[in-house]
């Protein structure tokens, strides 16, 4: 390192000037690679996160924290004493967030275990589908890309499918946790629970009879206005014949396209609110981290470990809060038992036959030809000809620039399925170092897991 200045300063002074910048340039530079790897996992409290630092050491406040792009949140601040300057503030600072990184990612981890579907996504889309679904019920429309991804566990995703996969999988969290409360609880709000049940069932009934009548070939909107015009029974039983006959009269006085702009008849509400998983409607991302970072301002002292339990808190709520669901933003144990709702609902089966020169169940390396590699990998889906093309979440063809992530989320396709698929990992020899390290490493560790699980190996 080549440091240049005026020589104002005796040699002694000078290498204490270098040697602090040396350790802030390292500390720095620490910190803003933890700080990328936070935001690459997909750990939304770090997305908006800035951090200045102040390298005069007369300066008492050295450091200063926003987190969010809300002009009213309070921001962090770390203070210097007589031997803690901004030096020792930064190092500790890196350190504390490599800490969140290894938990956040844990939790990641643990989810994928925990559900299966989680593994049909990358943690980029994760956050989107956690943040979307979240939008369920409200006045904003989904992003059509959002079917675009759930079609890879439900093929050709539509909003019914969702509604109906997300009815039932709040349904059976409200289930779990009022099995947990305790007998006195329960009592007091039986009569709650029974409506919200009732409720619960009556718009899962509703969203079943209209579907069936959109399988039928009716309209959406056509499907939904039979519902005021059949009886009660016939949506609990899904008995669909006196809805079929009313649409067909519908057809046959009006075309269809000024049916959608009718004002006459009243449309049933089907919409209902996604929320009140087990947190308060009202809890946001951002009033959860407001509400942390006003009650850490209010005991903020001189010295880097204040500044280290203030970050500890808000880190410890934003855990708790996110590991469950809020109103904008979907726990990944939610959205887990979402898409295995969503995937129950799939009516197409695959179940490949392996070529008899294949072993199943253990992994099977193929060499040939690079101008034959798709050639070859197609012909391992073609020795069942009632089979439909390899699939999307079947075949990784990877490149140099594929990521870990990826590399993780097949591996726990192909190690974790039920043994009807066949995975294939393309041109696995064109992978950087690191990533063709981590690759043979996860297969591993996940090979070990299912030994574990089995009580084999």
């Amino acid at each position: 390192m080549l440091v240049a200045g005026r020589n104002q300063l005796t040699a002694k002074e000078t290498g204490v000037i270098v040697e602090m910048y040396s350790l802030i340039l390292d500390s720095v530079t620490r910190l803003g690679n933890v700080l990328r790897k936070l935001r690459k996992s997909g750990c939304v409290l770090f997305k908006s996160w800035k951090s200045q630092f102040w390298c005069e050491q007369d300066r008492r406040v050295c450091v200063e924290i926003s987190i969010g792009n809300e002009k009213d949140l309070p921001k962090l601040v770390g203070r210097t004493n007589q031997s803690e300057k901004v030096q020792h503030h930064i190092p500790v600072i890196a350190k504390f967030l490599e800490k969140c990184l290894d938990e956040w990612l844990a939790y990641i981890k643990q989810s994928r275990s925990e559900f299966y579907f989680l593994n049909f996504f990358t943690t980029d889309q994760l956050v989107i589908l956690q943040q979307e679904l979240a939008q369920m019920g409200s006045e904003r429309k989904l992003s059509p890309h959002v079917f675009s991804l759930l079609s890879a566990v439900k093929d050709d995703c539509k909003l019914a499918d969702l509604e109906t996969a997300l009815r039932a999988a709040q349904l059976e969290v409200h289930t779990k946790l009022s099995k947990q409360r305790p007998a006195l609880d329960t009592l007091d709000n039986a009569g709650q629970t029974e409506d919200r049940d009732k409720e619960i069932e009556s718009y899962n009934q509703r969203s079943t009879f209209v579907k069936e009548l959109v399988d039928i070939g009716y309209d959406q909107t056509l499907a939904e206005m039979a519902l005021d015009h059949v009886h009660a029974e016939d949506i609990s039983s899904c008995d669909v014949s006196e809805a079929i006959l009313w649409c067909m009269q519908q057809s046959c006085d009006k075309k269809e396209e000024k049916m959608k702009t009718e004002n006459n008849v009243q449309q049933p509400n089907l919409k209902f609110e996604f929320t009140d998983w087990n947190a308060p409607s009202s809890s946001t991302l951002v009033s959860i981290i407001e509400t942390s970072l006003r009650r850490t301002y209010q005991k903020s002292d001189d010295g880097v470990r204040p500044l280290i339990e203030n970050l500890t808190d808000l880190w410890t709520h934003f855990l708790d809060s996110v590991s469950s669901s809020i109103s904008d933003f979907i726990g990944l144990k939610h959205l887990g038992i979402i898409l295995k709702h969503l995937a129950v609902s799939e009516t197409k089966s695959v179940k490949r036959m392996y070529a008899s020169n294949y072993k199943v169940g253990e992994p099977n390396l193929i060499v040939c030809p690079a101008g034959e590699i798709l050639k070859v990998t197609l012909s391992i889906y073609m020795h069942d000809r009632n089979q439909p093309l390899p699939l999307s979440d079947e075949v990784l063809v990877c490149h140099t620039d594929t990521t870990i992530d990826e590399i993780e989320i097949f591996w726990r396709r192909a190690v974790f399925a039920d043994g009807r698929k066949i995975h294939c990992l393309v041109n696995a020899d064109i992978l950087n170092y690191d990533v063709g390290e981590a690759t043979e490493r996860i297969l591993h560790d996940l090979i070990l897991e299912t030994y574990h699980k089995t009580g084999t190996g």
